[in-house]
Order: structure tokens, then C-alpha cells, then sequence
């Protein structure tokens, strides 16, 4: 889901930003603008691009004669419907006919270990406080904010932060599972409808949060089979390598075009000459000697 991974990177971005406040009061009211920042920008563009997703799924899917393409539109079943577009995919050497529905599956279960976090985070703010730290000599360096460990257990919320381990550990699995289907799925579709260069476009589906840009833009072209479709660019190659270089003989070297039979000369009974009987001066060549055999020998 890609609200997750825009959020993620706009929270990433933020926490790197230093807070620079007189109070603790103040530093707090940051952390929660920051938050809720990334709460926002992350909805605002997981509407956007689930419309552009979407959207772009449906022109395929009319490409395609199928009249069900506003499925794109839905969150996690747009998942399972670019399986439908996609058909059989390659795992690993192994066919699979239901990788959109194992893709949205796994996305299912990583939105709700994130959004678990997420809840989770919510809840763990109001015991935020300021940690001072400082260096040998007693000198102030800095001051954090984190979450008071102690008041929250003793508030009831010791499972939230007894929870975060697992919970991380959980949403990397997923997260590593999650990239292996998608890229299994993105690679069949755009190995149906971007024939040209498919494995750039599968890392920006799956590395990045770039989905609904690469099914936009390929929303228009036709379905093809990608099989078919190589096997007429050896057929191809084949022969234009055989064009360019003649098959070699045993020794590496050319073999020899077979010996050309020089045309009869059709004035040959009349003396002309340029024909095979032409001796080396442009004449004729002179007939050969009577034969002994003659029938009228004797007399």
C-alpha cells in the first residue's frame, strides 16, 4: 500500500531535520506538526495515486476487451486485478497463474503491521519527554525527545512498547515477501504491455512508490505476447547473422561457390568465335582429325 511507503520516507525526511526550541513544550509541538504533516502529504498522495493507478488499469483492461477495469480503482483489489491483466507469470522458473492474488495477500498483512505501528505511535505521544545528555565535563551537549517507558507501563500501555520489536521484525519479512510478488506481477504485465524495456519499469514498481506512473503511461498500449514476440526477434537475428557471414567450411574458411559452366557459343558450326571453342587468338578452334572408323574407308 503505498500510503505506508510515502509516509515512511516524509517521516524519514523530517526525523533527520533538528529541533531547535527553548522548551520542551515547544520541541513536543514539533514532533506532532511533523507527524501529522506526514500523515497528511502520505493520504493526499495515496489519493492521487490510487486515482492515476486506477485509471490506468481500466485503459489497459479496455485494451484488453474486458469491461470490469473500474476494479482498479479499489485499494488491495487493484493489486489482485493487475494479476488478472498481467496472466501467467514466471516465479523463479515456475508458472503461476494467481500471483496478483498472492501479491495482494501479502500486501493485506504488511498495512496491517504498519498501520498496527502507526496506531501504536499515536498512542505512545502523550508520554513524550525530554532526555538531556551530556559530555564528561558536565557540559549540556543536547537534548532528545522519547517516550517515557516507565509512565507509559504505568498508564496500561506496556504492550505498545513491548510490542515495537516484534513488530518491526514483522514488517521487514513482509516487507522483503511484498517486493518479491510484486516484482514477479509487475514484471508480466509490463512484459505484455511495455515489450521495450520492462525490467526498468518493474524496479519503479517495486523498489520505489512509482506505480501509478508506470501503469499511467503504459496505458494505452496494446497487449502482445512477450513470447511470441522473442522468439520472432531470434527467428530475426538468426537470420540476419547468417546474411552477414556464410557458413564457414571445416577449415574456417568460406566454402568455395560451385564452378560456373561458361555458356555454349550458339554460332559455334559457323565459325564464330567467343564461345568455349575459341582458341587463345579470338578463333576458332580447328575441328579434330578424321576418325579410322570411317564406314567409306575402303574406298
Amino acid at each position: 500500500m503505498e500510503f505506508f511507503e510515502w509516509y515512511s520516507a516524509l517521516q524519514g525526511i523530517l526525523d533527520m531535520l533538528p529541533i531547535n526550541s527553548d522548551t520542551f513544550e515547544d520541541a513536543a509541538q514539533i514532533v506532532y506538526t511533523r507527524f501529522f504533516v506526514s500523515l497528511g502529504i502520505g493520504l493526499f498522495l495515496f489519493a492521487v495515486c490510487t486515482f492515476f493507478y486506477g485509471y490506468g488499469l481500466m485503459r489497459m483492461a479496455k485494451k484488453a476487451g474486458r469491461t470490469d477495469g473500474y476494479l482498479g480503482f479499489i485499494p488491495f483489489v487493484n493489486t489482485w486485478y493487475t494479476g488478472k491483466l498481467a496472466g501467467e507469470a514466471n516465479f523463479f522458473g515456475q508458472k503461476m497463474k494467481r500471483t496478483g492474488l498472492y501479491a495482494m495477500i501479502a500486501e493485506i498483512l504488511y498495512s496491517l503491521v504498519a498501520g498496527f505501528s502507526l496506531v501504536t505511535n499515536v498512542l505512545l505521544m502523550p508520554f513524550l519527554h525530554e532526555v538531556p545528555a551530556t559530555s564528561e565535563n558536565g557540559e549540556l551537549l543536547y537534548s532528545s525527545i522519547e517516550v517515557n517507558q516507565p509512565l507509559a507501563r504505568e498508564q496500561g500501555f506496556g504492550w505498545a512498547i513491548d510490542s515495537q520489536l516484534w513488530v518491526q521484525i514483522l514488517s521487514l519479512i513482509l516487507d522483503i515477501v511484498l517486493i518479491v510478488f510484486f516484482f514477479v506481477l509487475f514484471t508480466a504485465l509490463f512484459k505484455k504491455y511495455y515489450v521495450r524495456g520492462p525490467m526498468l519499469l518493474t524496479v519503479f514498481s517495486t523498489i520505489f512508490p512509482f506505480r501509478a506512473a508506470t501503469v499511467f503511461a503504459v496505458r494505452n498500449n496494446t497487449p502482445i505476447d512477450y513470447e511470441a514476440y522473442m522468439r520472432r526477434k531470434m527467428e530475426e537475428y538468426a537470420r540476419r547473422q547468417q546474411q552477414q557471414y556464410p557458413p564457414q567450411s571445416m577449415y574456417g574458411t568460406p566454402n568455395p561457390p560451385p564452378p560456373q559452366t561458361p555458356p555454349e557459343d550458339p554460332f559455334s558450326d559457323f565459325g564464330g568465335g567467343g564461345g568455349q571453342n575459341s582458341n587463345e587468338n579470338g578463333g576458332q578452334t580447328p575441328p579434330p582429325p578424321p576418325s579410322n572408323d570411317s564406314p567409306f574407308s575402303d574406298f
